[in-house]
């Protein structure tokens, strides 16, 4: 039986109008992808750090309405923006209005600079990892419909309970993580769906994760085989090379991106025509990855959005069988 490859869209929103996001969001419904998931940041990721973009909850509930079958969540939520408890509430909630499609994505924040301007402060990664697995223990007991009291460095929690539950039995848990000593394993501890970033000459370095990520699985007692392995990376789809680099100029120049980012970004981009790319991805497919995520940055490309569901993932999956 030939296995599923599972599709998602990291989707930023940096200086779009909302038609622009909404009409896309339905697109993606509409070619059959498995994961819609929101930026969660205050300040913008990509170049100027002030220009507009959409809040990512009040986003969710409204592709909840806009969609019908694709699923929703973050990539990733920022745990130092919220109480877990808010957490928790928002994620049931939108379950309801999504009819049982939320994910749940926590993870340590990954911009620094938003944190001091909002009265957040400026802990250590590490010491945000903490928070992490803290927030992500109180968030699965409340989702799971347990009485939560939680004593630890970041949050207290005496005999929570909330309603109504989602209406999904379990909701799955999403882990964004590299870190090799902590965040791989606040992945093997909680995830459903473990999630890092890729480009095409980075396979040797998401196989060493992987690797590591196992290891975390066997200390903790816990099947590597049941967490679905997801990356994520920029994609630019077209019927022959040369249409790639303008479409990448068309994406560079929307953004103030210093020198050092646009190279980063175009050397880490699976760029080509469909055959091309699948043959960058086959190393990955053998290192053991369930599904991909396309990261998506206007102005939209819905060109690579499509060739990605209807000639990437039937090609991947005919080598999966």
């Amino acid at each position: 039986m030939t296995r599923r490859l599972e599709l998602g869209v990291h989707l930023m929103t940096y200086g779009a109008t909302w038609d622009e996001v909404a009409g896309y969001a339905q697109s993606v419904d509409r070619l059959g992808y498995d994961l819609l998931l929101m930026h969660d940041h205050l300040l913008a990721t990509q170049g100027d750090l002030q220009q507009p973009f959409f809040e990512s909850y009040a986003a969710i509930g409204a592709f909840a309405l806009l969609t019908s079958r694709v699923r929703l969540g973050q990539l990733t939520g920022n745990n130092p923006l919220r109480n877990p408890g808010v957490v928790a509430k928002a994620t049931a909630s939108l379950d309801h209005i999504s009819r049982g499609r939320m994910t749940l994505c926590l993870g340590a924040g990954s911009l620094p600079e938003e944190f001091p301007p909002h009265g957040l402060g400026d802990d250590s990664v590490g010491r945000r990892l903490d928070a992490l697995d803290e927030a992500l223990t109180i968030v699965r007991g409340l989702l799971a419909g347990e009485e939560v009291t939680f004593h630890g460095a970041h949050y207290d929690f005496e005999r929570v309970r909330h309603a109504p539950q989602p209406l999904q039995a379990h909701v799955p848990v999403i882990v964004g993580a590299t870190g090799e000593r902590k965040g791989l394993r606040i992945a093997a501890k909680h995830a459903d769906y473990w999630q890092m970033t890729i480009g095409p000459g980075g396979v040797e370095e998401y196989r060493h994760k992987a690797d590591v990520l196992s290891r975390h699985c066997d200390d903790l007692g816990r099947d590597p085989g049941s967490i679905r392995r997801i990356p994520a990376g920029f994609f630019i789809l077209r019927s022959n090379e040369a249409e790639v680099r303008p479409a990448f100029e068309s994406l560079a120049s929307h953004f103030r991106w210093s020198p050092e980012t646009r190279a980063s970004i175009e050397g880490s981009t699976f760029g080509g025509t469909p055959e091309r790319v699948v043959e960058q991805l086959a190393p990955f497919l053998e290192a053991g990855l369930d599904g991909l995520v396309i990261s998506v940055l206007p102005p939209f490309d819905l060109e690579s959005l499509e060739r990605l569901a209807n000639e990437i993932r039937p090609a991947l999956e005919a080598r999966m069988a």
